[in-house]
């Protein structure tokens, strides 16, 4: 039996800084980082000698403002740097992406709310609106609505576009979107916890020419859910629920 000789070596470099004032009626935000991560991998039997590298540098600032009691309201910046040296790629790729975000959350009473919109630029492409929202509402301590929508829009990585083999850097984004929507009731009794939460998900990602459905049946393990379709154009309407017990003693 040949006993293996590899080894790894891995280093990081990070540096952060955070500001934070508080204000009348709100707070200002800003904070940034420069992180360096490295790794070599190393195996004298197959006279291989790995080495891979990342640059990200982040900076971000965010204003939080809040209008009376009910109401929070988030404007914030950031702007990433990320590079690559990794010998698989061939090539050094760096990519810069900006965003302006902008979040609003309100509760009063049984009711709560959260939404977020942002806008993104990537190496001076302008990448489509995306956002969320979601609305909770409280029938009573152990009964709570929701539902929640989101549009999504996600870049290919590095290793998507340039892994050698198998990358390429023609690869397109995928934009997706989901809504749910569902209830979730608990009961307690003599230290039991019952939980059920039930929802109806309809969801979906594509390339903008072509929609897929991603499907979630439950494993019959409390709590615990699996992909397991991904198929085009069928009914878009899946439900799934689960039953989950808790001991709580003190």
């Amino acid at each position: 039996q040949t006993r293996s000789q590899a080894t790894q070596e891995d280093q990081a470099l990070r540096i952060s800084f955070n500001w934070h004032k508080v204000l009348e009626k709100g707070a200002l935000k800003v904070r940034g980082g420069l992180f360096r991560e490295a790794l070599n991998y190393r195996d004298e039997q197959i006279r291989l000698n790995s080495t891979s590298s990342f640059w990200t540098g982040i900076a971000e600032v965010e204003r939080q403002r809040f209008i009376g009691k009910a109401h929070q309201l988030t404007l914030g910046l950031n702007h990433t740097w990320t590079q690559a040296e990794i010998a698989a790629y061939q090539s050094n790729p760096q990519q810069h992406s900006s965003a302006v975000f902008l979040a609003h959350s309100w509760q009063k009473g049984k009711w709560k709310w959260n939404g977020s919109l942002r806008q993104g630029i990537i190496d001076g492409k302008i990448l489509p609106l995306v956002g969320s929202g979601a609305l909770r509402f409280e029938v009573k301590p152990s009964l709570r609505l929701h539902m929640q929508a989101a549009r999504n829009y996600r870049v290919p990585t590095f290793n998507d576009r340039f892994w050698n083999p198998g990358g390429n850097p023609d690869l397109l984004p995928e934009s997706g979107w989901s809504q749910e929507g569902g209830f979730s009731w608990q009961i307690l009794d003599k230290g039991w916890k019952v939980t059920q939460p039930t929802t109806l998900r309809k969801c979906g990602v594509g390339d903008g020419s072509r929609s897929f459905l991603l499907r979630f049946l439950p494993l019959g393990v409390l709590g615990h859910s699996l992909l397991v379709i991904i198929s085009p154009d069928p009914p878009i309407k899946q439900a799934f629920h689960f039953l989950s017990f808790q001991r709580e003693t003190s």
